[in-house]
């Protein structure tokens, strides 16, 4: 994997192999995954008209780049016993 720092924000950026997973259903854990949009704001990616809006920004600011956010995000569980994984 290939980190670094994106200057004085100080972003790191990973380069994960194809075959890395973003999730392990052995931690109890998921993942949220924001992009910045064209107005500098984190905007969540949950389906996939989400990446669609999210290539469309970029083909509009004209460029190939995204700037992405990933969290782990704890498994919540609800009154009935029920997993939010």
């Amino acid at each position: 994997m290939d980190t670094g720092v994106d200057g004085d924000d100080e972003a790191v950026e990973h380069n994960n192999p194809a075959s890395s997973s973003l999730t392990g259903s052995s931690n109890s854990s998921g993942s949220m995954l924001k992009y910045l949009d064209d107005e500098k704001e984190w905007v969540m990616l949950v389906n996939d008209s989400d990446s669609q809006e999210c290539l469309e920004i970029l083909n509009d600011m004209g460029t190939h780049n995204a700037r992405f956010l990933v969290r782990d995000t704890p498994c919540t569980f609800g009154s009935s016993g029920s997993s939010g994984c």
